[in-house]
């Protein structure tokens, strides 16, 4: 008779050393596929179809883990020369409002207004107490615009899609107006990346990077709307922090009515750059989706907004350019080829702005027209500037324009571009007048192109 032995007894034998292999083979290949760049191991000549199958997912795994650094590298190369050679860092020099925060960092009395905000002169003056050399200051700030590019990646891969988020890492590292701001130490380029950092983390984390981002520039909180827009209404609520802030607003300098700047700074769309450009304009029309109408929104929102000040210039701007960006990387469909062309656009302007940049007085003094020279304004001449907190300045006579010839001087110091932001004034009176070149007036600081204007 055949003799049966139970199951039950042969499962009760302590398990050898194939049966523990064959029990932890699951175990294990599940770890394999975790790990990024491990391919599966076999312990068995056997190979189960499971196992060759996991091979192929944990190469490509491995590929995708290991390509993140390679782009985020030369994004981040591409960035810095940008920002070093296409915008002439050997030409950099501290001016205008810089001088400010330069004074807090060597340890120097400043005083705390709305153009040197408490918390960056505080800040500043720490780092001066670790460095001595003030381009440690330039170094932060440059570190801070290549830091705003991961956080616009991140921000875009969790609201948009990865390739979206790559195309605009990218816009924003040859964007002409972020790569000229991020050599700036005054207070642009820093509450921009608290700014991004605040949309991209969201919630209370993000609240309080834009809580310190208004504490650093206070018209930050009035996009408070547009920050609950593209990231939710926590993160907004960090623009109540600006309250913090609101004491300087008693030194701050007499504007004109929003009423009086609007219909003058509305038309100047190139202040948040290439993008405000006839050309660039075009390709952010046809970029509008439903999907992506947020952002034209917000774009357009922050244009207004700034247009509001009379003094708006390309640094007020920077936030509508983010939003712009944002827009044509998120395209679909056959418009996903207009964010390479903005690419080229940028870069058509970088090869004009490495001249344009704290231009040198001889390649202005060639520029000028051949006009008749002079040492005195004609005696005829009313004489208007761009300085909107001058007695003189042009906004001070747009409702009462005096009769006779108006003229207006314009020297290197409004071609180049400067921290000093007369390369956004020169805009102003170029799209808002009509200039007719009289003469040049012979200065020792160097020739000025006078211009007749007309309303």
């Amino acid at each position: 008779t055949a003799i049966e032995i139970p199951v039950h007894k042969r499962l009760r034998r302590p398990p050898d050393a194939t049966t523990e292999a064959a029990n932890n083979r699951p175990r294990k290949q599940e770890e394999d596929r975790n790990s990024p760049c491990e391919m599966p191991a076999f312990h068995s000549t056997k190979q189960t179809h499971d196992s060759i199958q996991a091979q192929p997912r944990a190469t490509l795994h491995c590929m995708r883990s290991t390509r993140l650094p390679i782009h985020a590298l030369l994004l981040a190369a591409l960035a810095l020369f940008v920002r070093l050679v296409a915008v002439p860092f050997e030409r950099h020099r501290f001016e205008g409002h810089e001088l400010d925060y330069l004074a807090a960092f060597a340890g120097e009395p400043w005083e705390a207004s709305t153009r040197t905000f408490p918390l960056l002169a505080e800040f500043y003056a720490l780092v001066g107490q670790v460095f001595s050399n003030p381009y440690a200051l330039v170094t932060l700030n440059v570190t801070a615009s290549l830091l705003t590019l991961a956080a616009a990646w991140w921000w875009a891969r969790k609201h948009i899609d990865e390739s979206a988020a790559w195309m605009l890492a990218i816009l924003m590292a040859l964007a002409p107006t972020h790569a000229f701001w991020a050599s700036s130490i005054y207070n642009v380029t820093l509450p921009q990346t608290l700014i991004v950092i605040g949309i991209a983390l969201g919630g209370w984390r993000g609240a309080a990077a834009v809580a310190i981002a208004c504490n650093l520039r206070i018209e930050l909180a009035l996009f408070a709307p547009l920050i609950w827009l593209l990231s939710d209404r926590k993160a907004a609520a960090g623009c109540l922090g600006a309250a913090l802030a609101w004491p300087l607003m008693e030194s701050a300098p007499h504007v004109n009515s929003p009423l009086v700047a609007l219909p003058v700074n509305l038309p100047l769309t190139e202040m948040i750059g290439p993008l405000g450009t006839p050309a660039g304009l075009l390709l952010l029309v046809l970029a509008v989706q439903r999907h992506n109408a947020r952002f034209a929104a917000a774009a357009l929102a922050v244009h207004i907004v700034g247009s509001a000040f009379d003094d708006y210039g390309s640094r007020h701007g920077l936030f509508a350019a983010f939003c712009a960006m944002a827009l044509l990387a998120s395209a679909r469909g056959w418009r996903r080829m207009l964010a390479p062309v903005a690419c080229l656009l940028f870069a058509n302007h970088l090869h004009g702005l490495h001249e344009q940049v704290r231009m040198p007085q001889h390649i202005f003094n060639a520029q000028l027209p051949d006009l008749p020279r002079s040492r005195a304004m004609p005696d005829d001449c009313h004489e208007i500037l761009d300085d909107p907190l001058d007695e003189r300045s042009h906004w001070r006579i747009r409702s009462s324009w005096p009769e006779g010839r108006v003229c207006w001087g314009e020297e290197r110091i409004h071609r180049a571009w400067t921290t000093r932001g007369l390369q956004d004034r020169r805009l102003r009176m170029h799209k808002a007048y009509t200039l007719t070149p009289l003469m040049t007036l012979e200065l020792e600081s160097g020739p000025r192109l006078i211009y007749e204007v007309e309303r």
